[in-house]
């Protein structure tokens, strides 16, 4: 319980900061949801290269959810929430400890907008 108290705020700042950009949709309850645990979904910007992006810019996330075992399709858990295509392929999961600080939750916000924006600008599909 102290853990989760600890990551409370930091989640908070991480999923406003994360949704500030345009076309970010956050998956599952806002509210009922594992400490520390923000999944989003972008739109146009597959997952996986999201990751290889964030990876390079110094932040970790996993693409899917975090029981995605098959590479590539979506995971059960994201559909089972409702989850439709193309947003299940553009799942990404951030996690926090209770060790994380505003700096770090500052930086994955940053970037995850730089990300975004570069992946939008290299896409056929984006508006």
């Amino acid at each position: 319980a102290v853990r989760a108290a600890a990551v409370a705020p930091l989640s908070r700042r991480l999923t406003e900061g994360l949704l500030a950009v345009d076309d970010v949709r956050l998956n599952g309850d806002p509210d009922a949801r594992i400490p520390g645990h923000v999944q989003v979904s972008a739109g146009w910007v597959e997952g996986e290269s999201l990751c290889l992006a964030l990876a390079s810019r110094g932040v970790a996330c996993s693409p899917g959810s975090a029981c995605n075992v098959h590479a590539g399709k979506a995971a059960p858990a994201l559909e089972a929430i409702g989850l439709e295509p193309p947003w299940t392929h553009s799942a990404v999961l951030f996690t926090l400890r209770h060790t994380s600080t505003r700096d770090e939750v500052d930086l994955a916000v940053a970037a995850f907008a730089e990300s975004v924006a570069a992946l939008r600008a290299m896409s056929p599909l984006a508006p």
